[in-house]
């Protein structure tokens, strides 16, 4: 395997000898020249962190492991690592945004839809004041 972050496909019928062709071969490089950091507050396990990143190099990325190498950070929480990243004033998203663009192919700034956006933890001081009441 020697580091290759490409994904492989076997045909088990064929006991592993025929490969199967990459679904993500040829698809449009949105995350073309983007540096990746999932922060390490995304509550995901181990094989999921491994996955997001082999489909982050398949759509162009380059996975990073430090803020400093980072122009995007993926993070769950504006703190720890967030703090780093806006004072770097690099690209910062959530989960939510980096599945759209790969469902969609497209790269739009997570600024666009604040669902995109990392959140407060616990919520914002003062929410549970000021409920929005939907009833009639």
């Amino acid at each position: 395997s020697g580091g290759s972050n490409a994904l492989l496909y076997q045909d088990t019928r064929d006991n592993g000898k025929e490969s199967l062709r990459n679904p993500l071969k040829g698809v449009k490089q949105i995350l073309k020249s983007k540096k990746v950091l999932f922060s390490n507050d995304l509550k995901i396990g181990q094989r999921l962190r491994r996955t997001l990143e082999v489909i982050a190099v398949n759509f162009g990325a380059t996975i990073v492991s430090t803020v400093e190498e980072a122009n995007v950070f993926i993070g769950m929480y504006r703190e720890g690592e967030y703090i780093e990243a806006v004072s770097r004033g690099i690209v910062i998203g959530n989960l939510t945004w980096f599945y759209w663009m790969l469902v969609y192919r497209t790269w739009i700034k997570p600024e666009k839809n604040l669902l995109h956006y990392p959140i407060v933890r616990g919520g914002s001081s003062g929410n549970a004041r000021n409920g929005i009441d939907f009833s009639k």
